[in-house]
């Protein structure tokens, strides 16, 4: 799986997505191209939860995190409007807006800890899924950020600025950018040697995830925070988005 983070700079304001009639729910029902991507984004999903025995010699598989999907969803024309999963990661239901630059249409992505489980439906956009936004995170979209090696960065408020830094400085964003990114940290938190930590450059929120178990430090450490999160944009939204996904069906025998 390729993994990348992001830094943006931008600030945007705009108008809403509108909710649009209510066509066929499954696996379609929007425009054609948002249900195109949709669809692709099924697959990458399925790709990141195929592991072990049902996917030999694949580089998808095993842990991964909302950073995953957010660069899966944004490479694929969209964005990741919301994200939620139970405990045990084994329900986990967001929504995702396609065909942002297009026919936006907004879908219920959910999947548990199968490939079998990924599944898409059509639905209204949220009232205050701002489209304006959307664009602006897609069009600002930033080389990649490699996974966190560990001891790369020291798990706190200065390592999470150090991240910012490189990240600008890799991205050419030029001495400006380097210096939003020196004073964007919002929060930074540590819960069972996980850091999370939300900052905001030029108007885009982001979060950052550092440590945690060895199978879980290969994960994207640096994303666009989801839609819903832009305006808050606060180290418990962080926190909350700092879990992993998917389960090593090798490591489980």
């Amino acid at each position: 799986m390729q993994r990348r983070g992001v830094v943006g700079a931008l600030v945007v304001t705009g108008a809403l997505v509108a909710g649009v009639g209510v066509w066929a729910s499954g696996g379609g029902g929007g425009p054609a191209v948002a249900d195109q991507q949709a669809q692709a984004v099924v697959k990458a999903v399925q790709g990141d939860l195929n592991t072990g025995f049902y996917a030999p010699g694949s580089i998808y598989g095993g842990l991964f995190s909302q950073g995953t999907l957010v660069e899966q969803v944004e490479r694929h024309g969209g964005v990741l409007v919301s994200m939620a999963s139970d405990r045990t990661r084994t329900v986990n239901q967001g929504v995702v807006l396609m065909d942002v630059q297009g026919k936006a249409a907004c879908y219920a992505l959910s999947f548990g800890l199968g490939a079998w489980t990924v599944r898409v439906t059509w639905q209204r956009c949220p009232a205050d899924a701002d489209l304006a936004v959307a664009r602006g995170l897609l069009d600002h979209r930033l080389p990649d950020v490699a996974p966190v090696a560990p001891g790369q960065y020291a798990e706190d408020g200065a390592g999470v600025r150090a991240l910012l830094l490189g990240t600008a400085r890799t991205a050419q964003t030029g001495s400006d950018g380097a210096s939003s990114a020196s004073s964007a940290v919002l929060g930074v938190g540590t819960a069972d040697g996980v850091l999370s930590a939300a900052a905001r450059i030029r108007g885009v929120c982001y979060f950052v995830r550092m440590g945690g178990a060895a199978a879980a430090q290969s994960t994207v450490p640096l994303w666009q925070a989801p839609l819903d999160d832009q305006r808050t944009c606060g180290q418990s939204q962080a926190a909350a988005a700092s879990g992993t996904y998917g389960e090593d069906a090798a490591q489980e025998g």
